[in-house]
């Protein structure tokens, strides 16, 4: 009996640390939370050091961004090009967020979300979706899998707003409202 007490122990043992080794390994997100508001358009970034995405809403309608900037997309659309993965507002419903394999051409996984997807921002080297609604919303979606997801966090932002940028190095996010910008690091 105690030869069973004591495999079970070192069963115990073990599968704790494979769990702890797991979870160690996978980087931890820092919730986002509001910093600051700053005068100011988000000035052109030439550097490449930003990801860029337009708020269009589902009216259709563009906003007026800031002058000569060039984003890296025009519309509610990101992609992963290392699992040739097209991230979309869904056609029927503009507060379902699809995920659209570009290879075989059929919808992978649908995220429903409370507000309107409006901009999609993806950053490949935390495998994070940041989607932006102009109703005042900023959700951050975990990608698992090709077909999993989780929803990390949600937001608010400042309604009406147009465009969504996230910083490549420190993972800051930044939201365009009219003359000011807002600015949501990481914690």
């Amino acid at each position: 009996m105690e030869k069973i007490f004591q495999i079970l122990a070192v069963f115990a043992l073990v599968m704790f640390l494979i769990t702890w080794f797991i979870r160690g390994s996978e980087r931890r997100l820092g919730e986002y939370s509001f910093r600051s508001r700053q005068k100011g358009q988000l000035l052109p970034d030439h550097s490449g050091r930003l990801i860029y995405s337009w708020l269009i809403p589902p009216d259709g309608v563009l906003p007026m961004g800031p002058g000569g900037m060039v984003p890296d997309n025009t519309g509610p659309e990101g992609s992963d090009p290392d699992n040739q993965l097209l991230f979309r507002r869904n056609e029927n419903n503009a507060c379902v967020m699809d995920v659209f394999d570009e290879r075989t051409g059929f919808t992978l996984a649908s995220l429903a979300m409370e507000h309107s997807v409006d901009a999609i921002v993806f950053d490949g080297e935390t495998r994070l979706i940041y989607c932006c609604s102009v109703q005042s919303a900023l959700y951050v979606i975990r990608q698992l899998a090709r077909q999993e997801y989780k929803m990390l966090q949600w937001v608010t932002i400042p309604a009406g707003s147009s465009l969504l940028a996230l910083d490549r190095n420190d993972k800051t996010v930044y939201v365009q409202n009219n003359e000011y910008h807002y600015v949501y690091p990481p914690a």
